[in-house]
């Protein structure tokens, strides 16, 4: 059985986890009054180059560094001497590549970015050395992870979190129209934290370095690699496909609409989250090989959630952004909201099917499910950016999502077996999505309020009528106990 106290600690490191997310949906209202769409775009695509920097920059290593500590935690010495080859190979390696791009990245900027006005000094090596901050702090956060230490793990976080939003705050207010609030503000942030966990991982490990297991371990993590790049091309490849079709203006209000979004994917992933060891716990105790009731309980219920959700956020991001007297491009941006909202509801299918890849230590597959997703959404981005705008950017995106959740179905059948209730796990679903595009796509050029109460009304009706049989047992199981506590 799972412990309450490993509930809690997965509970913590899903909700913290988000935190990065949480920061950039707080600081939207302050960016689109203090910053155009134009250099808000600029801003996206400098934080889409932090992220992949940060990915290479890494080279995985924070997956061997969880390995490492798995494999040796018995063992003091050994332990010791291959974490700190680890966190001398990160520095040594991080160092080594900032060094470069400084010298090469005025240069590359020019050549990939040609039209966008991004300039690599000042904000473009900012960027580059938070992705280097960055990389190493998640490193040590993976390890906190493994160590099973969630209460230092929630209070780096929250440090990261809080000097991130203050500080932009502060810069932004003072610097109006220009990135150096967001970008220098995030640059001091990552650098704090970056110390603060050097220090906290020097002192606990101390330095060594030893190059045949670095080497090792670099190879072993190639696979881990190659599937975070591919991760990073299906969540930001379509920022630099627009801009070099479009604008960085039609960037920024792409990016802009996605971000008001975040809020579901943050309230999904950490549901999702603090009900997995659970299922894990489930599939490994009992080696399940296929999918039974108590499994699809989890994703039916998550599933009707969804289905409010979607509807309920669209609802209170129409009512929201416009009271902060925002910039007239950002109240553009509104009528994709509902649209780009729309593709969240194949990502409970994801979760769903993704599950038994990482119970039975078939991540291997992954690469495969997302490298072949990138490139067919690369390719369909190109071509509907190209020719319908940023209207073919939303298409794509939700496009790619069935057809991931087929790829995945695709690989995780080879080893488990789904039997799920096709009313609620895929009708229902269809239907929403059916009514909802249809009514996103005759209403696009309107944004009127009532739309929005309408479609959460349908949404409501929807989950009534397909969990009508649930909610019958629960309110006589309300009505049982109330009935009880009345007599006594």
């Amino acid at each position: 059985m799972i412990s309450k106290g490993f509930i809690k600690s997965s509970i913590i490191y899903s909700l913290v986890g988000s935190l990065p997310l949480a920061s950039g949906f707080i600081l939207l209202p302050l960016f689109a009054v203090h910053l155009g769409s134009g250099l808000y775009g600029q801003l996206a695509l400098y934080t889409a180059f932090t992220m992949l920097i940060q990915i290479i920059i890494n080279l995985s290593l924070d997956y061997g560094l969880q390995i490492t500590y798995f494999e040796n935690k018995s063992e003091k010495l050994n332990l010791n001497q291959r974490i700190g080859t680890l966190v001398s190979g990160m520095l040594i390696i991080g160092i080594i590549f900032v060094i470069i791009l400084a010298i090469t990245g005025q240069f590359l900027f020019q050549k990939i970015f040609p039209n966008s006005g991004l300039q690599f000094y000042p904000f473009g090596f900012f960027s580059l050395i938070t992705a280097f901050f960055n990389g190493f702090s998640k490193s040590y956060n993976n390890l906190l992870i493994s160590q099973q230490k969630p209460i230092r793990f929630l209070w780096i976080n929250l440090l990261n979190f809080c000097l991130t939003v203050v500080l932009t705050i502060i810069l932004l207010l003072k610097f109006p129209d220009t990135l150096i609030g967001p970008i220098t503000a995030r640059a001091i942030a990552a650098g704090i934290v970056f110390c603060f966990s050097l220090y906290l991982i020097v002192r606990q490990y101390h330095l060594s370095f030893e190059w045949l297991f670095l080497k090792t371990t670099i190879i072993i993590c190639i696979p881990v690699l190659v599937n975070y790049l591919l991760n990073w091309s299906l969540g930001y490849s379509d920022r630099f496909i627009i801009t070099g079709y479009l604008s960085v203006r039609e960037t920024g209000i792409f990016d802009f609409a996605l971000k008001t979004t975040f809020v579901i994917d943050i309230l999904l992933t950490g549901i999702y989250n603090t009900f997995t060891p659970k299922l894990l716990n489930h599939l490994i105790t009992n080696n399940k090989r296929s999918s039974d009731q108590y499994y699809n309980s989890y994703f039916n219920s998550l599933t009707g959630f969804t289905l409010l959700l979607i509807p309920f956020t669209v609802l209170i991001i129409h009512i929201l952004i416009p009271l902060f007297h925002v910039k007239p491009d950002y109240l553009l941006s509104l009528k994709y909201v509902g649209l780009i909202s729309i593709s969240y509801i194949f990502k409970v299918l994801v979760l769903m099917f993704n599950t038994p890849l990482y119970a039975f230590k078939k991540t291997y597959m992954l690469p495969k499910i997302y490298g072949i997703a990138a490139i067919i959404q690369i390719v369909l981005s190109i071509i509907l950016i190209k020719y319908f705008g940023l209207i073919g950017a939303i298409i794509s995106m939700i496009l790619i999502k069935p057809i991931q959740v087929l790829l995945t179905v695709w690989q995780t059948k080879k080893f488990f077996s789904f039997s799920y209730s096709a009313n609620k796990m895929i009708i229902m679903p269809m239907i929403y999505f059916v009514i909802f595009v249809g009514i996103e796509i005759s209403t696009f050029k309107y944004n009127h309020m009532v739309l929005y109460w309408i479609e959460l009304a349908i949404s409501g009706f929807l989950v009534l009528f397909f969990f009508r049989n649930e909610i019958k047992i629960l309110a006589a199981d309300t009505a049982s106990k109330f009935r009880l506590t009345k007599r006594e």
